[in-house]
Formats: C-alpha cells, sequence, structure tokens
C-alpha cells in the first residue's frame, strides 16, 4: 500500500476552485467582517495600551521636572508643547485607522441585497 492510498488523493486546483465558488458570497462576507472586527478590537485595544503607557510616562516625566530647581518655566512649557503635540499626532493616526476601518465596514455592508467580493480585494 502506497501513501497515496493511505492519505487519498490531493485536491487538484479545479476542484478547489469549483469548491471556492460554492461558497456562498454572504457567507464570505460573514467571515470578512468578523476578521474586520477582530482587527479593529486588536487595534483599539492596543491603542488603549499606548495611551496609559504614554499619559503614565508622561505624568512621571512631568512631576521629575516640577522637583528639579532649574527647570524654568520655558522648559516646561516645551515639554508641555511636545506632549501635546504627541496627544494630537496619536488622536490623528487613530481617526485616520477608525476611517479606513469605516470604509471597510460599508464596503462589507450588504445593502442592495448582494454583495460582491472582488470589493474586499481592493
Amino acid at each position: 500500500m502506497n501513501k497515496m492510498t493511505i492519505l487519498g488523493q490531493p485536491p487538484s486546483p479545479i476542484k478547489t476552485i469549483i469548491y471556492y465558488q460554492g461558497i456562498k458570497k454572504r457567507e464570505m462576507t460573514q467571515f470578512a467582517k468578523m476578521t474586520l472586527d477582530f482587527q479593529k478590537t486588536m487595534l483599539d485595544n492596543s491603542y488603549n495600551a499606548m495611551i496609559m503607557v504614554q499619559d503614565q510616562s508622561e505624568k512621571m516625566v512631568s512631576t521629575y521636572f516640577d522637583q528639579i530647581p532649574w527647570v524654568t518655566d520655558e522648559g516646561k512649557k516645551s515639554m508641555q508643547a511636545s506632549v501635546d503635540m504627541t496627544k494630537k499626532s496619536r488622536d490623528d493616526f487613530k481617526k485616520t485607522l477608525d476611517d479606513g476601518f469605516s470604509k471597510r465596514e460599508d464596503l462589507l455592508e450588504d445593502k442592495k441585497g448582494s454583495s460582491d467580493s472582488s470589493k474586499l480585494l481592493a
């Protein structure tokens, strides 16, 4: 007995294509939505963890600078400006990612009763 009879014939590319064509587009769209939701959740969790670390670092550095007598008010202002710029940048980054996710979600919505999975590959 050879290995081919034990394991069976490997699927041919034509059979694989026919199988994938047999899957309903709705099922593919549902899977894509679940994947997108998972990615969005992971992004939100990572973003929130990053915010916590940055805010804690800001508090630590601010407390440190408040205790050092030779740091001038001008130095504190420049540090605060840097912190504000960082917060604005991270908020802009998050807004851009959320916009991208909402556009993908719009592509996945079944507004006309049929979903076109070719839009997902764009």
